[in-house]
């Protein structure tokens, strides 16, 4: 949960700055030929608050993309990352979530310096500490991603927003799997001093 609210105030100075940079730069392919994002929003008379603007560009930089107006009324577009196209200093906003996750999945192992301690018995030496803070950081994290996939859509039914199939097995699963995991596996060191001590005292030496 930590991983998840933090990662959006981390980005919120950076994407707030330039919230009006990014659907000006971002081309998307429809029916009636290729327009901006901006004029899609304007087309339909789409305003999106500034903290739900924030919301899209968190989900982009976990490469989900979000859906935004067709010309057609009640027609969405799959549109391309917001984010990615942009670049410029909001390229930043990439390693936001994969920092905050890699801290998330430290903390689910800092404490555990016997390896059979921890939560989940998968694996083993520095891989169980990388399995172990993977899973961890991904059950606290992936309730909330799927939630803001709906949290930051404007308009009813999915509307205008981040795609909730990428938003709950990208952003709730494969990110924190991997990066939580990245968090996790240092922690083998402290855990293989402490094993064989543990071992050393239960057989007498």
């Amino acid at each position: 949960m930590a991983a998840y609210l933090g990662g959006y105030l981390l980005a919120y100075p950076l994407a707030s700055a330039r919230l009006d940079d990014a659907p000006a730069a971002t081309t998307v392919e429809t029916v009636e030929g290729t327009v901006t994002a901006a004029e899609l929003l304007a087309t339909a008379d789409v305003s999106v608050a500034g903290w739900q603007s924030v919301g899209w560009l968190f989900y982009n930089a976990r490469f989900v993309s979000v859906q935004l107006p067709g010309p057609e009324v009640g027609r969405a577009v799959e549109a391309t990352n917001l984010l990615t196209s942009t670049g410029g200093l909001l390229s930043l906003l990439l390693l936001v979530p994969a920092l905050a996750l890699i801290a998330a999945g430290a903390m689910a192992t800092r404490d555990v310096a016997v390896t059979r301690n921890l939560r989940y018995d998968v694996g083993t030496g520095g891989t169980r500490y990388a399995l172990n803070g993977g899973l961890v950081t991904m059950l606290g994290y992936m309730p909330l991603a799927l939630l803001g996939t709906f949290v930051f859509t404007h308009g009813y039914l999915g509307a205008d927003g981040p795609s909730t199939f990428g938003g709950w097995v990208v952003a709730g699963g494969i990110y924190p799997l991997v990066y939580g995991g990245l968090g996790g596996y240092p922690g083998r060191r402290f855990a293989d001093v402490e094993d064989r001590s543990t071992e050393g005292r239960e057989t007498g030496w």
